[in-house]
């Protein structure tokens, strides 16, 4: 359900946008990761899957999306997770 997961995203400390082919089916997701407070996009490494538009509206939710996130590989990611959680301790 849309609304149990955008209050989840809402709330949650931090929320990790992973690679996925992005059509129609997944313009949802696009759009709660957009709801986040503090959003990290993992950049895909080279045996992951690619990022992949299947439209215009893909692409432009997704270029939205980057403007307020931070775009980081695993080990960034989980430098920057481990810190915020030493802030919090």
């Amino acid at each position: 359900e849309v609304g149990r997961a955008a209050s989840l995203t809402e709330s949650a400390d931090a929320t990790i946008l992973c690679s996925f082919p992005i059509g129609s089916g997944n313009l949802g997701n696009l759009r709660l990761a957009a709801r986040a407070r503090r959003l990290f996009i993992l950049q895909p490494g080279a045996a992951d899957l690619q990022r992949s538009f299947f439209s215009e509206e893909g692409q432009s939710l997704f270029d939205e999306v980057c403007r307020k996130a931070r775009i980081l590989g695993y080990e960034e990611i989980l430098t920057a997770l481990s810190e915020a959680a030493s802030r919090h301790s």
